[in-house]
């Protein structure tokens, strides 16, 4: 009988494609660069290679998310704004009108 496989093994198995992908691409670029079977010869070339790129990734993803953190804040300084005149008027409005 085969065994089961449960849901939380479907991204272990993704993110064990995706590494092996990740690998193959890294070696591909190193031996790129400095001749075929550089990598082979340089495993720490190779893992140091896939650090920086885990790294950059992050950074990049870092990025994003601060961009949409600024545009929100941008938001937040516009209703403020309005806020603020929304104030304004009522404080200038007469007793009669208020």
């Amino acid at each position: 009988m085969k065994p089961v496989k449960s849901s939380a093994d479907k991204p272990r198995e993704i993110a064990k494609d995706k590494n092996l992908e990740f690998m193959q691409d890294a070696v591909k670029s190193i031996d790129s660069v400095f001749g075929e079977g550089f990598a082979k010869a340089n495993p720490e070339l190779v893992g140091a290679f896939l650090l920086s790129c885990t790294l950059n990734s992050q950074l990049d993803k870092i990025e994003d998310k601060l961009g949409d953190i600024i545009s929100e804040l941008s938001s937040l300084g516009d209703i403020s704004s309005e806020l603020s005149s929304i104030e304004s008027s009522i404080e200038n409005l007469s007793p009669e009108e208020a």
